[in-house]
């Protein structure tokens, strides 16, 4: 896939500055309803958070993420502005500050696959008409995770935000699912919780090491002197 970056086909901030990198530790982020704001952040970063993609999954030119190419932004826009919006801002903004042009693709990683155990399945079938959300509490030791209906492929999506791995899922189970879940992210024997690959296990579910295909970003092309303010 092909990302056609072009800048008036996208929301903008309001007010953007664009600065060479101060010396202040790097960040990004919406820091209030109304203003944006990266410090000392490479490229690689700021695409990062435009797309959400992590940097592990970036390629391009060096000085992508060379601290030698550090840049402060200060945007403002809109209070309204959802946080899928103020992506799509920074989007724009690299698009026209600093001409980036980049495509993707579906390079494998090291992960795992969600798979139904040998023991069978132990979740119950929803009765809900369409899927929920998932709702997540976490802290630095544990992880839980319940819903009333959710794909299969909306749990392994969520499972691989938390883990921080490619988790693709190959149960091949159509419709919605019931899950209740907490398991640790530290490791056995570290917490209370149980290990995540006995959490799932509970629910007659199995995470298998595989090749999973995850989307990579490659740029093609960026201005590391971007356009003045």
């Amino acid at each position: 896939m092909v990302f056609a970056l072009v800048a008036a086909d996208l929301p903008s901030f309001d007010i953007a500055s664009v600065h060479p990198g101060s010396q202040l530790a790097s960040k990004v982020d919406r820091i209030d309803p109304t203003r944006f704001r990266a410090q000392n952040a490479t490229l690689a970063e700021l695409i990062e958070y435009a797309w959400r993609v992590p940097q592990d999954r970036i390629s391009g030119p060096d000085d992508l993420k060379s601290a030698d190419h550090t840049f402060d932004i200060d945007a403002t826009m809109p209070a309204v502005t959802t946080d899928q919006q103020s992506r799509l801002m920074l989007r724009h903004l690299l698009a026209d500050r600093f001409s980036l042009a980049l495509h993707t693709i579906m390079a494998p990683k090291s992960g795992y696959a969600l798979v139904v155990d040998e023991d069978g399945l132990k979740l119950r079938a929803s009765t809900l008409p369409a899927a929920a959300n998932i709702r997540v509490s976490q802290d630095q030791a544990d992880a839980r995770l319940r819903t009333p209906a959710a794909h299969m492929s909306q749990f392994a999506g969520i499972l691989s935000l938390i883990l921080d791995t490619p988790i693709e899922d190959r149960t091949h189970l159509d419709g919605l699912f019931q899950i209740e879940t907490e398991f640790s992210r530290l490791g056995p024997n570290e917490t209370d919780a149980p290990t995540v690959f006995d959490a799932m296990k509970r629910l007659g579910l199995r995470l298998e090491k595989a090749e999973v295909p995850v989307e990579t970003i490659v740029v093609d092309h960026a201005n590391f002197k971007p356009v003045a303010n």
